[in-house]
């Protein structure tokens, strides 16, 4: 609840006292290190890509074949311009679930960054291709398209980003 209500020092202490409670971390889920991945993102959130990164390495710990945790941790990689570390748990990521979008867009996005646009956007295409109502993947392979000079594609794909989530 205080996530949702942005309150996320209260909300990262309530993670700190269940782990304290339980190491695991399941906070009355089904799912172990649920608290190192909620308070992860929190740390996140908070720019403390160090704290964020700590609890998501024990998240994978704990769910070492869950493509989240090596999500997040290529997210946070890749904010912190460590471009390999960033492919390398994406790539985890798609190993453990072929079929999770947002690794690829990850993916794709970092070799962006590398100025590898071509990767990049295959990563996008199979990233649409997986689940065409994610409109992060259009916006980004539309940035793609423009540093490679395909300007017409970068308007369809930002347009149909604006069409799925306008805000």
């Amino acid at each position: 609840r205080e996530m949702d209500q942005m309150q996320y020092d209260r909300a990262s202490w309530l993670f700190t006292e269940a782990i304290l409670l339980d190491p695991t971390g399941t906070c009355g889920t089904d799912e172990s290190g649920f608290a190192y991945k909620s308070r992860g993102r929190i740390s996140f959130i908070q720019n403390n890509a160090a704290a964020a990164l700590k609890d998501y390495d024990k998240y994978v710990e704990l769910n070492p074949s869950s493509p989240e945790g090596y999500t997040e941790r290529g997210v946070i990689y890749g904010k912190g311009k460590d471009y390999n570390s960033a492919i390398a748990n994406f790539v985890k990521a798609i190993y453990y679930d072929p079929q999770y979008a947002r690794a690829y867009n990850g993916r794709g996005s970092t070799y962006a960054l590398k100025k590898e646009y071509e990767k990049g956007i295959a990563d996008f295409n199979r990233a649409i291709e997986l689940n065409p109502n994610y409109a992060q993947p259009y916006n980004n392979r539309g940035n793609a398209y423009i540093l490679v000079g395909e300007y017409d594609k970068a308007v369809e794909d930002f347009s149909r980003a604006l069409a799925l989530n306008p805000s």
